[in-house]
């Protein structure tokens, strides 16, 4: 594949991938709430188990900045996917352990913020990564924008908190599979961005 094939191809993969985690971040940002007490949990330990989130993220990007360097964002990227599909699957097929699944996908929307970042430099070289940086924000704005009204519609259907977090839970999925693939295809267009940055 041309040089110029695969960095669309990892340009599309890179968007969709992101867009994706958008989507799934910006859904339990505005209906989490609405989940939790749809499933029982009085107003009070709603708002508790929320705030496990914060701290979560933190937690994670701390861990990040301290032994991330030794991993190659696109590992940091994959880390990051397979706990938010962690996250979300445990709140799918385990709710009893709402707190785990929250803590899961808190640390995962962490990391993703930081690889979100750094996979873009490592891929496309410092020389496009203010353009490519701008145009990956598109999608992914889009996506925040349009997820949550579609939550909202499925929500207000008869078991809607089920299918709203069924479909994340599969979309987080697709994503962890969309990351392992953009991982084999990204390592010849890494490994040229390494000789060049030398």
């Amino acid at each position: 594949m041309a040089s110029e094939e695969r960095q669309l191809v990892l340009f599309v993969m890179i968007a969709t991938s992101l867009m994706i985690g958008a989507a799934i971040s910006s859904v339990m940002t505005v209906h989490l709430l609405s989940i939790l007490e749809a499933h029982g949990k009085t107003l009070s330990a709603t708002v508790a188990l929320a705030a496990l989130i914060g701290p979560s993220q933190v937690g994670a990007r701390v861990y990040e900045i301290m032994l991330g360097q030794r991993f190659h964002p696109t590992w940091t990227f994959l880390t990051a996917g397979c706990l938010m599909a962690g996250g979300v699957t445990v709140l799918l097929l385990a709710f009893p352990l709402v707190a785990v699944g929250l803590m899961l996908y808190g640390a995962g929307v962490g990391i993703m913020t930081i690889a979100k970042g750094t996979l873009p430099l490592a891929v496309f070289g410092t020389s496009q990564y203010p353009i490519v940086v701008g145009r990956l924000a598109l999608p992914s704005l889009v996506a925040q924008a349009i997820a949550p009204a579609i939550a909202a519609f499925l929500l207000v259907r008869r078991g809607g908190t089920s299918e709203v977090l069924r479909i994340l839970a599969y979309a987080a999925l697709l994503n962890v599979i969309l990351i392992l693939a953009l991982r084999f295809t990204a390592r010849p267009q890494v490994r040229l961005q390494q000789s060049m940055n030398s």
